[in-house]
């Protein structure tokens, strides 16, 4: 017998089809949700992959660059040879360390890089391009990634440790031995002095033991320690190989280290305490001062190498920068400067202004010794020997001028990038800024000492006859990276006159020995400055032109990011 359908039964069977339809779709719409995940899951490792072969390949080229000093100079145009042989300058090799053969490397990540290193010398800074490669085999670097891969590129600034990775850098914690003059206006003692000083405190105060002769009145060590006081503030990165030592509660706001393998690594006395507020005192391995600065000679001293660009003077020089980035030059001993410096036919001739020279170098020489040598002057001129109408202080502790040696005399705003160095001291002899602080920057190396301009009279009283500017120098603001490769930077007759507000140093200080720049209590001071030092943060990842590093200075990454690749 027929059984005909109900309208109930009818409902049912549609609404079960259309469930069925609905799980079927949902089946297949889980299938392909599950295959494109599996693909953005491959993709997403991939990236990762890729990302991880590019850091592998910085991580290779900074241990072979630290590895071999010449390292810096080797590209894709120009690969090293045996024994090196790395082909990661041409070719993708694997994270291993340079296999390509395709059974080796079949699903590993890769990597390739080249090296621009066109501005080293000028900036300290060489420029890594690293392009890591996911899965391998990957094949010509210039012909792009397959389908099946992913490449990611990272590009790196490479920089050697610095002097100036620190605000303020000393090698010892104590007065200069040439500095001992101050003593004694005897001059017989005053050698004595400077010798036994060489003798005796040329060393870290933990090496240093009690010494049998000298000066009696300090029976622990005999040399002239120079305190941090409470007035004190560091506003940046610091390091001391030294230990150092507290009379005031000084601040460090950036990070600080020192060489001092004891704990604690400081000194305190009158209860003094350190505030710390970029994170604890380290320990750091010291950093050594290379022995001179004539390595900056080299790229102005047109007599001696033919492609040097920049300007060689002779003799006291005094150089006044100009906000229209060119530079008034005196130097009366000077007769041949090179190309490009100004015309200096007898000796005699006024201030002359000319850019700055092509590399950004000054070198200021002392007057040679050979009369063969086009800048030689048999004598000195009359009056105050130097030629340049800086008058020698009567007071002991400032340094005389010597009318024949390389000392430059600094001021002005400076428009563009510059280093100058000199044989003997750099004397600044008013304020120094930058016309555009983002893009100019100065260098100040001496061989010697750098001086802030003080002289005073014979009763300790300032004077104000500073040439071009008939005022005491108060309030100096100096903006610049300064090195004294055997000595200090202090302020001239630092213990005498009256106060002259702050001294504020906006760049970098390094230094072999402790320079003072003012004396008075703990908190605060009643000749000299105050200190204002505030670190110029770009000087982390480039250098002023042809600046000097330390010796055996390690190579670091100091800027990185990652390239997009389309």
């Amino acid at each position: 017998m027929r059984r005909v359908m109900s309208q109930e039964e009818g409902s049912a069977l549609i609404v079960v089809m259309a469930v069925t339809g609905i799980l079927s779709l949902l089946v297949t719409v889980s299938f392909a949700v599950a295959r494109d995940s599996l693909a953005v899951a491959d993709e997403e490792q991939n990236v990762h992959a890729a990302l991880a072969a590019a850091e592998a390949g910085l991580d290779d080229y900074l241990f072979r660059l630290n590895n071999r000093d010449e390292y810096w100079q080797y590209t894709s145009a120009n690969p090293p040879a045996a024994p090196d042989e790395n082909r990661a300058f041409t070719q993708f090799v694997t994270i291993a360390g340079g296999d390509t053969d395709t059974n080796l490397v079949e699903g590993i990540g890769m990597y390739t890089y080249d090296v621009d290193n066109d501005e080293l010398e000028s900036t300290g800074v060489l420029r890594v391009r690293v392009t890591g490669c996911a899965p391998g085999p990957c094949g010509d670097p210039d012909s792009g990634p397959s389908d099946a891969q992913t490449w990611r590129t990272i590009q790196a600034e490479v920089t050697q440790e610095s002097f100036l990775d620190y605000l303020y850098f000393t090698n010892y914690e104590t007065l200069a031995p040439l500095a001992y003059v101050s003593y004694s206006s005897n001059t017989s003692m005053r050698e004595q002095l400077i010798q036994w000083a060489t003798n005796n405190c040329a060393r870290r105060r933990w090496q240093r033991e009690r010494p049998t002769t000298g000066r009696p009145d300090d029976t622990r060590y005999g040399c002239t320690e120079i305190y941090w006081g409470g007035q004190d503030v560091v506003n940046g990165p610091f390091h001391t190989n030294d230990r150092f030592r507290l009379n005031g509660n000084a601040t460090w706001e950036g990070t600080a280290s020192n060489s001092d393998p004891r704990t604690p690594a400081y000194d305190t006395t009158n209860g003094a305490r350190p505030n710390f507020n970029g994170g604890s005192l380290r320990y750091r391995e010291p950093l050594e001062m290379p022995p001179t600065n004539t390595v900056i000679k080299v790229e102005a001293d047109h007599l001696t190498n033919a492609s040097a660009e920049g300007c060689l003077f002779t003799g006291p020089t005094e150089i006044r920068m100009n906000a229209n980035g060119t530079l008034t030059v005196e130097s009366p001993y000077t007769k041949d400067s090179g190309p490009g410096c100004g015309t200096w036919t007898n000796g005699v001739d006024p201030a002359q202004t000319s850019p700055i020279p092509d590399n950004g170098v000054i070198f200021v020489q002392e007057i040679p010794t050979s009369t063969s040598n086009p800048n030689y002057s048999a004598t000195c001129f009359a009056g105050n020997g130097n030629g340049l109408g800086y008058p020698r202080s009567n007071d002991v502790p400032t340094l005389p001028y010597n009318c024949r040696a390389g000392d430059a005399f600094v001021e002005g705003t400076l428009d563009g990038r510059l280093t100058i160095a000199s044989a003997n001291n750099i004397i600044i002899t008013w304020h120094i800024d930058y016309e555009d602080e983002a893009d100019d920057m100065l260098g100040l190396v001496a061989q010697d000492f750098v001086q802030v301009y003080h002289p005073v009279n014979s009763s300790g009283t300032n004077l104000n006859a500073l040439p071009n500017h008939n005022a005491t120098f108060t309030n100096a603001r100096i903006d610049a990276a300064i090195l004294s490769v055997t000595n200090s930077f202090f302020v001239q007759s630092w213990g005498r006159g009256n106060a002259l507000g702050e001294l504020s140093v906006n760049g970098a200080i390094a230094q072999v020995y402790r320079g003072p720049v003012g004396s008075g209590s703990g908190y605060s001071v009643s000749t000299g400055y105050n200190k204002d030092y505030n670190y110029d943060n770009r000087l982390s990842f480039t250098n002023p032109p042809h600046f000097i590093d330390p010796i055996a200075a390690s190579w670091r990454v100091s800027r990185f990011a990652e390239e997009l690749n389309g």
